[in-house]
């Protein structure tokens, strides 16, 4: 475990240091505690040890969670220097020691990679030759956590941040669908989010990006939705639906299968539309890596293949030169 000598000689290790940035952040012990995954009460003890090392309170506790004092903000401040020196440091390091190829740990989510070829793998060994892509396949809120925490360089998710050490750019919107069974679909016209909500529905946990987004809408509309069913496996959403038992919203790449085979129904929601948008998060480095120019045309081909087969559900954000190199045709 790497130690840091400061404060009159207080040894503050990095775990928590990474668990005092995420509290001050998020603002709560239980949110962050969910977003660390790790338990809350184990937390709590880490922030306990840290307060009683330096010897002075760091947290504000109040009923709506809790705040950095002012010797917490100092602290806060140079952790995230800290933390940052020491991931760009792992990674030059990394760099230096690697012979002749570099690793770029890379993540994307399970419905963007059932819309892309499957060899995308042999395709990155094609047109980045001098590049070995570690690819991770997890939801968005794992990946954005891995990112967090150095265990990847950059991903697509959909699930913004704002963290420090992190670039984030919106690549495109993409709307969500309804999704039924079609023994009990009479049309696979789109539906209004009215409609949609005078159905009994099969979500995700609240840590879903598509539940996010119904949520959000139903609140901003004042038209609570009718959840019956609360999973976070695709599988027994699926199931739940093909049986007629209720319907789900479902982003297009976990059903493309199961359209083409008619045994899903998906119809576009609307007034209004349900999107999620689409980010490429990467990592900050204090100096390029050699083959980087490389490494973001294969991400470009990615966007465009996805682009194709999203087809009219997509609506591309080029609010950037970032973007536009991506997305270039």
């Amino acid at each position: 475990m790497k130690l840091f000598r400061f404060f009159g000689g207080v040894a503050i290790n990095n775990r928590q240091l990474r668990y005092f940035v995420k509290v001050v952040e998020i603002g709560t012990l239980t949110g962050a505690a969910e977003q660390l995954h790790v338990a809350q009460p184990a937390l709590g003890l880490q922030i306990r040890n840290l307060e009683e090392g330096l010897g002075v309170p760091l947290l504000e506790r109040h009923s709506r969670g809790v705040t950095a004092t002012q010797a917490g903000q100092l602290l806060y401040r140079r952790a995230v220097t800290i933390l940052q020196a020491l991931e760009n440091a792992r990674q030059e390091i990394t760099d230096f020691a690697s012979d002749e190829r570099k690793t770029v740990r890379f993540g994307i989510t399970p419905s963007v990679m059932a819309l892309l070829s499957p060899d995308i793998l042999i395709d990155a060994r094609k047109t980045m030759p001098n590049i070995y892509l570690s690819l991770m396949e997890e939801l968005s809120y794992i990946l954005v956590s891995s990112l967090e925490e150095g265990e990847l360089d950059a991903a697509f998710a959909y699930k913004k941040v704002n963290q420090p050490g992190l670039s984030v750019h919106a690549l495109l919107e993409e709307d969500l669908l309804a999704v039924s069974s079609p023994e009990v679909e009479e049309t696979n016209e789109p539906i209004t989010f009215y409609e949609l909500s005078q159905r009994d529905l099969v979500l995700a946990g609240e840590r879903d990006i598509v539940r996010q987004s119904i949520d959000s809408t139903a609140e901003r509309l004042n038209m609570p939705v009718n959840i019956v069913y609360e999973t976070q496996s695709v599988l027994a959403t699926k199931n739940l639906v093909k049986k007629g038992i209720a319907s789900a919203v479902l982003p297009f790449g976990t059903i493309a299968k199961d359209i083409k085979e008619g045994t899903l129904c998906g119809r576009l929601i609307i007034e209004p539309n349900v999107p999620r948008t689409l980010y490429f998060l990467e990592r900050e480095r204090s100096t390029s890596f050699e083959y980087e120019t490389d490494f973001h045309k294969f991400s470009g081909n990615i966007l465009r293949q996805l682009k194709k087969r999203l087809g009219s559900i997509a609506h591309p954000i080029n609010s950037s030169n970032f973007i536009r190199l991506l997305a270039d045709d």
